[in-house]
């Protein structure tokens, strides 16, 4: 799992999401996938607690800090007992032995259990004596988020991409363009939000630089109107483009100009759709 990544950048060149990212690979959920899982918690997508264990053979649910009783955790629900408990981390496989072919739960307290702690206890043996433990099958995991309780890295990697383009947008929809690829749609976005990785940006988040000014012209702080219209590199690309186009000058001195208004050119609607 690639190290978390600000929201700010683009997602299609973002390393966290393009970690997650492959397609139509199915991966089994373990316990360690889920403890990698808070990074993705981090974006909105609620991974951790989609991933509900169901008991097998003990060897890979965690009794405690894993879903697996009625789809809540055991230390949240008995704070108590966790903090008592001398294997906090253990597996279902070490709360318990085989004895004349009966499974037998077995307990290891850093001190014995008294007062408050009691009444807890008394709601976990409730919890544990209809609970059917088997050795014929390993433990398997459900993904709550996912057809068929399936989990694929492909729906993991479209959920957190769709959560952070939504938190991106303010909650707007986004408009797509068909005619170009889904990156150029998602760099469009994020430069009309003033959200791409320019210096500015970059500055304002903390990050050291030599210099906020544009790496081009040098004259100027590079911000995403600079970087893509008012840069004297910029616009003599944009000029080109219109000639090309036989469209006349660029009369544009924003994003949203240039993006929004076609630079405010008379410009045929086959076109503008470009």
């Amino acid at each position: 799992m690639k190290k978390q990544r600000s929201s700010l950048c683009l997602i299609e060149d973002d390393d966290f999401v393009k970690g997650l990212r492959s397609a139509y690979t199915l991966v089994l959920i373990t316990h360690s996938t889920i403890d990698q899982g808070v990074e993705i918690d981090v974006t909105g997508v609620e991974f951790t607690s989609s991933c509900i264990g169901v008991l097998g053979d003990r060897r890979d649910i965690r009794f405690r800090v894993d879903r697996w009783v009625d789809n809540r955790r055991l230390c949240d629900r008995l704070p108590r007992l966790y903090h008592l408990d001398r294997r906090k981390e253990g597996l279902v496989w070490d709360k318990g032995a085989w004895v004349n072919n009966e499974w037998c739960w077995e307990w290891e307290w850093v001190r014995s259990i008294r007062g408050r702690v009691s009444r807890e206890f008394e709601e976990l043996l409730d919890i544990i004596q209809n609970i059917v433990v088997q050795s014929i099958c390993r433990d398997k995991w459900r993904w709550a988020l996912g057809v068929n309780s399936d989990f694929k890295v492909k729906e993991l990697a479209r959920l957190v991409k769709e959560k952070i383009l939504h938190e991106k947008s303010g909650g707007q929809n986004m408009i797509w363009n068909k005619l170009v690829p889904k990156k150029v749609n998602i760099f469009v976005w994020g430069a009309l939000k003033g959200r791409l990785s320019v210096r500015v940006e970059l500055d304002r988040r903390g990050i050291d630089l030599d210099s906020v000014f544009c790496p081009c012209c040098n004259n100027i702080m590079e911000t995403c109107a600079h970087c893509l219209v008012t840069c004297d590199l910029a616009m003599s690309v944009w000029n080109k483009i219109f000639n090309w186009w036989k469209l006349g000058s660029v009369n544009a001195f924003t994003i949203d100009d240039l993006f929004s208004s076609n630079g405010s050119a008379n410009v045929p609607n086959f076109l503008s759709r470009i």
